[in-house]
């Protein structure tokens, strides 16, 4: 009996290929769909409201994520990272803090809505853009 021993999914050729369209797919997609609500709630719309405020906030933290993809893909697809330390520490980080930051985001965002409709006496006070910016 021979033991097999177990690798890491993530060094067969199948599972780098699968990655490989995998992360293009959504790098492709999320840039579109991204650049289409910054263009949306940052250029096209008139007046500022909480709402839009966090939803350029949520489009740009998933864009930073998405922008690092490609580089998470070559660290796969390579076994070793060809960009230095310092950029290994700063993809480190964003991909660590990332669902922080979209969990906190979709927090506020809840908590706006619990005054816009739970709370409405209050939320004119409450719910203004300098404020959101400030959230």
């Amino acid at each position: 009996m021979t033991l097999i021993p177990s690798l890491p999914l993530a060094w067969l050729p199948e599972h780098r290929t699968f990655s490989l369209f995998f992360y293009s797919f959504v790098f492709i997609i999320g840039v579109i769909v991204n650049m289409t609500a910054l263009w949306v709630f940052a250029l096209t719309t008139k007046r500022r409201t909480s709402i839009t405020v966090y939803m350029i906030n949520m489009a740009l933290v998933d864009l930073t994520f998405i922008l690092m993809l490609p580089f998470r893909t070559i660290y796969l697809q390579w076994e070793f990272w060809p960009f230095g330390d310092i950029f290994c520490r700063i993809s480190a980080t964003l991909n660590v803090f990332y669902p922080c930051i979209a969990l906190w985001l979709f927090a506020l965002i809840s908590a706006d809505r619990y005054m816009a409709i739970v709370q409405p006496k209050h939320s004119k006070e409450l719910r203004n853009v300098p404020k959101t910016v400030a959230a």
